[in-house]
């Protein structure tokens, strides 16, 4: 029955041996004497097993697959990855993800992006499916996004462009949120931490914040149920402070977030997911100089800080229709809208100084299953977004706009059991203004061969291309740095062709096991956007530089106990990203480390007590702008990132109490040009789930 109880009715006196299994546990068995008349009560209680079995994926198809039949190279994070390690922000999550490198807020996917101060993503990023790149940037607000309610991410590894349109130039982030569960669930999360003082004296004579221990928590609650068969939902609230490990850094935030669930009928199905979000801070751009690195820089000609307030809401229903069992029909619509308000003086500035953008849109997907293995998916969309800024483009037209319209189809067969072939498209129109028009076809092509149940062989090759946004073509501004405005930027293209291989192990040691990806890859650029400093106009303009090309391996292996007593993983990624923008002077791409190493080990030597340990390793950027190095001190330094996280977890029962250590051996270093990446920090977090 529901309760796991089970009766066993006239069985004829005979030793037996009981198997209790159940789909995520260790299976039990029993051999037992029964007796002539004899009544025996049995009770299993089963643990669970925490082998890393073969996760069901989504984005790679555009519909529901094994990851070791997805066509592409896809890495996948799990909610207990991001409760374990105390992720308040999705970006903090993306760090341990195989082939992802983040530079500040700047997510990069096997070498895509270098660096460009959060403008113009390469990666396209979607919730539930949803396009939610920012109107006026290009960029992703990670603080938008509930963590505490991420059932997974998944990320495809590759030009993505012929099922996500523009923004999947260099892959596709896909945040999927929790469903609603059988039971009502309650949840609790709050979290103290501190940043020490640094070790230099020299750092902390001109700031003096940094001669005391500087302070952060945060608290997470979240409420979920399916209230009736038909009514489900889940609210979550968060709200996190910083008194910053930097001068001009701290600040408070906070987010609502809410997703409903209603089925109409046994056909009609609507979720809806409602997030806003408000974040108040000072921000530190980039430093006074390398010798000064807790600093903000403040002279005459440099302002190396951006005061904001920034307020955002995003409205994303979704409705499904199963037409029959072999056709199902989804509307993804979305609202998302947010401005930026500078602060001056703690003060919010007048109306006339703020920054709105928008985007709203639609898309109609279409999936049939044709049987026989066979799958065919159709759909159409729009996008419209827009951008009102007097602050950052100046002059007398402040108003900018980029609507999209959009076809796309793909079909995927099963040849002799053993190969899957999927061929696509998408047809993208863009209107960048009255006088321009943009359209780009993007087709791809992926085979897989399945060798045997535990080994997936795959080759793929498709586009990607993105638009450059608003921000990238009409900023007009000398508040940071001076910018110029490019109406004759071009879009941004890739070619990009993979070969790997997925399979799952078996180790000579008593209930070990494991799985593995490798894939070797190359990415051709053209046209990539960069900001490069005009001679003639003493400003620095969007253009576009450069040509590029990075071939690569990617490496990843998880092994561990079928118990989950010890886990274990490691991934690793070369990369050889080279700018072939002049072929008399091949040069390394701007920002990209050659070597990324990932490894990861979780132990639990007691049933309730957890640790574990996390290292992150990037060899020093081969090449940085030195344009930059003209206006901002010291800005092409750089060294290697070697950073350890440890983490201590017991369980209480309803109750479970963390100590964790970011950046434990207190190493020095940058993300990104010109500002200190987290210091050494600890922090004790406490969970409740009721």
């Amino acid at each position: 029955d529901i309760n796991g109880q089970f009766t066993v009715k006239s069985v004829p006196p005979s030793v037996y041996q009981v198997l209790v299994s159940s789909v995520g546990y260790l299976t039990q068995k029993e051999t037992i004497s029964l007796k002539a008349g004899e009544a025996l009560v049995r009770t299993y209680r089963l643990r669970e097993e925490a082998l890393q079995t073969d996760e069901v994926v989504i984005t790679a198809a555009r519909r529901e697959q094994l990851n070791s039949e997805a066509p592409v190279s896809i890495a996948v994070l799990g909610a207990k990855d991001i409760e374990v390690r105390n992720i308040v922000q999705l970006d903090d999550a993306l760090r341990y993800t195989p082939g992802v490198q983040l530079s500040d807020n700047q997510v990069n996917v096997r070498g895509s992006t270098g660096f460009s101060y959060g403008v113009g993503s390469r990666i396209q990023f979607l919730v539930d499916g949803v396009p939610m790149l920012n109107a006026d940037t290009g960029g992703i607000a990670f603080n938008l996004v509930p963590t505490a309610q991420i059932k997974q991410v998944e990320v495809i590894k590759g030009p993505g462009s012929a099922l996500y349109g523009g923004g999947a130039l260099g892959g596709v982030i896909n945040v999927i949120t929790k469903d609603f569960p059988e039971k009502p669930e309650t949840s609790f999360r709050s979290y103290v931490g501190v940043h020490p003082p640094v070790r230099y004296t020299e750092w902390k004579q001109n700031w003096a914040g940094s001669q005391r221990n500087r302070y952060f928590w945060g608290a997470n609650i979240s409420r979920s149920e399916q209230v009736t068969p038909k009514l489900g939902y889940w609210m979550n609230a968060n709200y996190t402070q910083t008194e910053g490990y930097f001068q001009n850094s701290d600040g408070y935030e906070g987010y609502l977030a809410a997703k409903l669930g209603y089925q109409f009928s046994s056909q009609l199905k609507m979720e809806t997911l409602i997030t806003s979000s408000l974040t108040h801070k000072n921000g530190f751009v980039y430093w006074a100089s390398g010798r000064d690195a807790l600093r903000v820089a403040k002279t005459s000609l440099l302002n190396g800080s951006s005061d904001n307030e920034v307020r955002r809401l995003a409205i994303l229903p979704v409705f499904t229709f199963l037409v029959n069992p072999s056709v199902f029909i989804s509307l993804k619509n979305r609202f998302y809208g947010g401005t930026t308000i500078p602060i001056w003086n703690g003060a919010l500035v007048e109306r006339d100084q703020w920054t709105t953008g928008a985007r709203f849109g639609s898309e109609l997907q279409v999936n049939i299953d044709l049987k026989a293995k066979r799958y065919l998916i159709l759909g159409a969309g729009f996008d419209q977004n827009a951008t009102n800024s007097k602050r950052f483009f100046g002059g007398d037209d402040t108003n900018f706009a980029q609507p999209e319209w959009a076809a796309f189809g793909q079909y995927e067969q099963q040849l002799f059991k053993k190969i899957n072939l999927v061929a696509g498209f998408r047809l993208d129109h863009y209107e960048i203004s009255s006088n321009e028009v943009v359209q780009r076809f993007s087709p791809k092509l992926n085979v897989s061969y399945t060798l045997n149940p535990a080994l997936n062989l795959r080759v793929a090759w498709g586009y990607g291309f993105r638009v450059p946004g608003i921000t990238e073509r009409y900023v007009n501004n000398s508040e940071f740095l001076p910018v110029i405005p490019n109406t004759q930027l071009r879009p941004e293209i890739s070619n990009g062709y993979e070969a790997g291989l997925k399979g799952f192990f078996v180790l000579p040691i008593e209930d070990w096991a494991g799985q593995y990806d490798v894939a070797a890859f190359s990415n051709q650029y053209t046209d990539l956007v960069e900001p490069k400093f005009q001679n003639n106009a003493r400003a620095f303009q969007f253009v576009n530089l450069t040509k590029g090309q990075i071939n690569g391996l990617d490496v990843s292996v998880s092994a561990g106990r079928k118990d989950g007593r010890l886990l274990f993983n490691l991934a690793y990624l070369f990369l050889d990203g080279k700018d072939r923008s002049d072929p008399n002077n091949v040069l390394p791409l701007n920002y990209r480390s050659k070597h990324l190493l990932q490894a990861s080990i979780s132990v639990s030597p007691l049933r309730r007590l957890e640790v574990g340990v996390d290292f992150r390793y990037a060899s020093t950027f081969e090449r940085v702008d030195s344009d930059f190095g003209n206006f901002i001190p010291d800005a092409t330094l750089h060294l290697p990132t070697k950073v350890w996280d440890t983490r201590l977890r017991y369980d209480f029962g309803k109750i479970q109490v963390s100590l964790l250590v970011k950046n434990a051996g207190e190493y020095y270093y940058m993300e990104r040009p010109a500002i200190l990446a987290p210091t050494r920090n600890f922090i004790l977090q406490l969970q409740s789930n009721l």
